[in-house]
């Protein structure tokens, strides 16, 4: 009784929406100030951090993370994704592209969701430990947190009547296996790699007609699911997540990226941070650079600039 009582709250926080601003995709060149508010996008944030169900999220997630091993498309960070990149086999006809799942989160059916996390805890029963639980007990709790939607704004209250809430601790993971279902039904034979990054997905086919129809596949298996498709630019390279990626002739160069809208801001040489706060962030900075592109001058004077911009010298 006293270990399940830690996972009950009986004054709970009221849940907040907030409107988080798309900026990602913004020219670098744009001042925000000026921006016309009705044409800038935003991402909804339903806050569930001390909410009713937050406590029931986290032992959830604790329970149900190592499903994630079984998605065969799932990566965590750049560094699974070079990984898996570098070990496949290209062929010199291969095309590649990048898809994006559209506004995810929201337009997902949680009963097909739930149902298709218990079939991937099914499959793998064995091979997961749920600590005593039953997989209906799983089922009654997923219900419970997700019953939870209902939120403040402006002083009044909602209940979110479809998707899963940005902010909830559980969401990633049912979204991540959601869409592992819809790929299993979508992918086609001449598809040689497919990994994803939530709802970013970064795929090599064997001809460009495997890319068109293993996106028509994906879109067609949820009519709010949808897919979009980016190619290649110009030069040949792909961005995807921190890196960007060119094939030719079944050679692959994987160089460090920063988004176009990236401000290079980063924690100021004249912070009054301690100082190991800013030897740390200039070390991660040259290490993530390194580990994704060793050596490329292009990347190299990169670094610079952006350590120059924020107050450090070359000799800090």
């Amino acid at each position: 009784m006293k270990t399940a009582s830690r996972f009950w709250t009986n004054y709970p926080e009221v849940l907040t929406y907030y409107s988080l601003a798309k900026t990602r995709k913004l020219d670098q060149s744009v001042d925000l100030s000026e921006i016309d508010i009705s044409q800038l996008k935003t991402r909804p944030i339903i806050s569930s951090c001390g909410g009713p169900a937050d406590r029931i999220s986290w032992l959830l997630v604790k329970l149900l993370s190592p499903l994630l091993k079984f998605v065969g498309s799932h990566i965590v960070n750049s560094n699974d994704f070079i990984e898996a990149i570098q070990q496949c086999q290209v062929p010199n006809s291969a095309c590649y592209v990048s898809y994006d799942a559209v506004s995810l989160y929201t337009n997902i059916n949680n009963d097909a969701a739930i149902k298709s996390l218990l079939e991937l805890l099914s499959n793998h029963s064995r091979e997961v430990s749920l600590c005593g639980f039953s997989a209906s007990d799983v089922e009654t709790l997923l219900e419970a947190a997700l019953e939870c939607n209902v939120f403040r704004f402006n002083n009044n209250f909602y209940a979110q009547k479809r998707g899963l809430a940005m902010g909830m601790r559980i969401a990633p993971l049912l979204a991540i296996i959601y869409l592992d279902h819809i790929e299993k039904a979508s992918l086609t034979k001449g598809i040689i790699l497919y990994k994803r990054f939530i709802d970013d997905v970064f795929v090599i086919g064997s001809s460009y007609t495997e890319l068109t129809t293993t996106l028509a596949n994906l879109n067609s298996q949820d009519v709010n699911i949808k897919f979009t498709v980016e190619e290649p630019s110009r030069d040949g390279f792909l961005p995807f997540l921190n890196t960007k990626v060119r094939i030719c002739n079944g050679t692959t160069d994987i160089r460090w990226y920063r988004k176009e809208s990236s401000k290079n801001i980063i924690l100021h040489s004249r912070s009054a941070h301690p100082t190991y706060m800013k030897v740390n962030v200039v070390r991660n900075l040259i290490k993530t650079s390194e580990r994704i592109a060793a050596g490329v001058s292009e990347t190299d004077e990169t670094i610079q600039r952006i350590l120059s911009d924020n107050g450090y010298s070359s000799g800090e």
